[in-house]
């Protein structure tokens, strides 16, 4: 996933109308019903949707405000069809196991909630190497290094550090 928590492109959101990851929507389609169950499953809570990050066939993910309590970031299979289901629910519970991992660690995020259907991490702020490169700045690729290590002893591994929307350049 990309620093800011998932992907390119388009995806559809519940009310099937395409979803840019970034855009900022509080309310999804014009109101049917299951929009009307969508938007309200979304604020169980009193969270409210910040900004889509992403939407696909695997979820929807989104930057979320709680009513108290910094912003937090929202993994919700609770829209998946029905015949991918199964993967997007293995590949959410491969996400928790790795948070709760790294639970305690500086510089990851945190495992808020997983419950099956829904994934709530915490939000690091920053951009995507790509949109703030850290051209000339070797305490940042030597803390990225330190970093690595750290996730490898916990066994811990990702398949594609070469794309750089892949690594967050914190805002500090």
């Amino acid at each position: 996933e990309n620093g800011h928590a998932g992907g390119h492109g388009m995806g559809a959101d519940p009310g099937n109308e395409a979803v840019e990851p970034g855009t900022h929507r509080r309310n999804y389609g014009s109101g049917g019903p299951a929009c009307a169950a969508y938007n309200a499953a979304m604020d169980q809570q009193g969270s409210v949707e910040i900004a889509a990050l992403k939407a696909d066939s695997f979820g929807r993910i989104a930057l979320m405000r709680p009513v108290a309590g910094a912003p937090f970031v929202r993994r919700d299979l609770r829209h998946v069809p029905l015949w991918l289901r199964l993967p997007a629910w293995w590949l959410a519970r491969r996400e928790a196991r790795g948070l709760e991992a790294v639970a305690g660690m500086a510089d990851v995020p945190q495992l808020l909630r997983w419950d099956g259907r829904v994934l709530d991490r915490s939000y690091m702020a920053g951009h995507a190497m790509y949109q703030r490169p850290p051209r000339g700045d070797l305490a940042y690729f030597r803390r990225a290094r330190r970093l690595l290590g750290q996730l490898h002893r916990r066994g811990l591994a990702h398949n594609d550090l070469a794309k750089e929307a892949n690594w967050l350049v914190l805002e500090d």
